[in-house]
């Protein structure tokens, strides 16, 4: 790809990539819990970048991946992290590189391993506030997804052509972290890169189809459930959704097919905000986003977490009702008025 399209000239990045990369032998790549794309695809296109230089290597996630995501693991690479059967991969492994999260915490049991274990470690990342020390950090805020930050960073390499697997990874991932290209920070190097990958076999049409178009008549019905649980606040300028366990149970649906529902609220004309509250075994999760200047990030903050400016995610303790999540975070919001 021609360089001076680039953001970021990441030719001394990808050096330093290099360097770690070249002296090791044994290769981790992870990522963070309930992977979406932007996990799953830059994990894969790691391992196939990897490949293409010499090197290999085993992804390992601490959780599995979801349903429409699969056809990016065409090849079943990826380990899900069971403690008692794949604690040797880690011990044994000597680099490992830490994508698309930047705290342990979000690693869950592999990350509770890595942190007790002295190893080399590179992060790179596109979230705020990193926490994660690694010996080489490859962070930039600006980067509307991980994926397009690694394509930028391997197109450092010389001799880089990208194989069909990495270039469909790296859109599907793209893909999805840009809303469908429509977020704030997709910028001309963002569609560059996305036609530069469409030339290498990614097939926009057979993505969407995968990612969109493949969800179980369960989650029609939890859709349904969501939209009857709208409530909406400050003047119809938040709009407020959740999901119990009841409803998961009656629709045979679990966590992973709530993935993307909070989003299609802020199609709601005058809804900054949206929040979707779900009822989890040991905690509500909250995910957040917004339009424009109301800083998604800060809110879920308030709540133990964190994200994009945009699109943000935090949690509360199980012991609240849904109900009285919602009366917090309403309560909360008038810290947050200005923006609304």
């Amino acid at each position: 790809m021609n360089s001076t399209i680039l953001r970021t000239n990441r030719a001394n990045e990808y050096k330093a990539f290099r360097n770690l990369v070249d002296e090791a032998s044994s290769i981790i790549i992870t990522s963070h819990q309930n992977p979406d794309a932007d996990a799953i695809g830059s994990t894969i296109a790691m391992q196939e970048y990897l490949r293409s230089i010499g090197k290999n290597s085993t992804i390992v996630l601490c959780d599995k991946t979801p349903y429409n995501l699969t056809f990016l693991d065409s090849e079943n690479a990826i380990v899900h992290y069971n403690p008692e059967t794949d604690k040797h991969l880690l011990s044994l492994a000597d680099l490992v590189i830490i994508l698309d999260v930047n705290t342990y915490v979000r690693l869950k049991k592999v990350g509770e391993e890595l942190q007790t274990a002295s190893k080399k470690t590179i992060l790179i990342d596109h979230h705020q506030d990193p926490v994660i020390e690694a010996e080489l950090s490859i962070v930039d805020t600006d980067c509307p997804s991980t994926c397009e930050l690694l394509y930028s960073l391997f197109s450092s390499d010389s001799q880089f052509i990208p194989t069909k697997k990495l270039a469909t990874a790296v859109y599907s991932g793209i893909y999805t972290d840009t809303g469908g290209f429509r977020f704030t920070r997709t910028d001309a190097e963002t569609f560059l890169i996305a036609a530069e990958l469409v030339q290498h076999g990614a097939d926009p049409v057979t993505i969407y189809d995968e990612i969109i178009n493949s969800a179980p008549i369960g989650r029609t019905k939890l859709v349904g459930k969501v939209f009857q649980s709208m409530r909406l606040y400050f003047d119809e300028s938040v709009c407020i959704v959740s999901i119990s366990q009841q409803d998961f149970k009656e629709t045979n649906t679990t966590l992973e097919h709530a993935d993307g529902i909070v989003a299609s609220l802020l199609e709601i004309k005058g809804v900054k905000l949206a929040v979707m509250m779900i009822e989890d075994v040991n905690r509500i999760k909250l995910s957040f986003r917004s339009k424009g200047d109301f800083p998604a990030n800060q809110v879920a903050k308030v709540f133990g977490g964190g994200g994009h400016f945009n699109a943000a995610g935090g949690t509360l303790p199980v012991e609240f009702t849904l109900s009285q999540a919602a009366e917090k975070i309403t309560t909360v919001l008038n810290d947050f008025s200005k923006y609304l």
